[in-house]
């Protein structure tokens, strides 16, 4: 009986060919889609952790307040100290200051008027520093 169904399917090939590329071409479009969103997710989150959020930040209770707007004139001043205070503290952390800024970028017209506005924001690292490890944590090389 095994053998007649065989027949049947191979010599009809719209009833055996078909479905079956069908359904390999519907299980590699889910695998590979699952896999890629997947990846994406976890670079995502890598990625984040890195380069806008760290591990650790220590940041003024005012600047935490409003930090989704990252407020410049309440960033922390003189970190040198307060840097050199936290790693005699906690030594098996690297520690190194970055500054986050952002803005409401303003493009004007030929009178000075304002055509369109839209967010702006920004990042500065020590990168020139080779102790600070920016260059590694930001995974810069393999960017550039």
């Amino acid at each position: 009986m095994n053998w007649f169904l065989l027949k049947g399917l191979l010599r009809d090939r719209s009833r055996s060919l078909f479905p079956l590329i069908i359904t390999a071409l519907g299980v590699f479009i889910t695998v590979f889609m699952y896999s890629f969103i997947k990846g994406e997710m976890t670079d995502i989150i890598s990625t984040n952790a890195n380069f806008y959020t760290g591990h650790l930040k220590v940041v003024t209770r005012a600047y935490q307040d409003q930090m989704d707007q990252a407020p410049n004139d309440l960033a922390l001043l003189d970190v040198s100290e307060l840097q050199q205070q936290l790693s005699q503290q906690f030594p098996e952390i690297q520690w190194t200051p970055r500054i986050m800024f952002g803005g409401l970028l303003d493009i004007p017209d030929e009178q000075g008027e304002t055509r369109t506005q839209g967010p702006a924001a920004g990042m500065a690292v020590d990168l020139l520093n080779p102790s600070s490890g920016e260059v590694d944590r930001l995974d810069i090389q393999d960017a550039l």
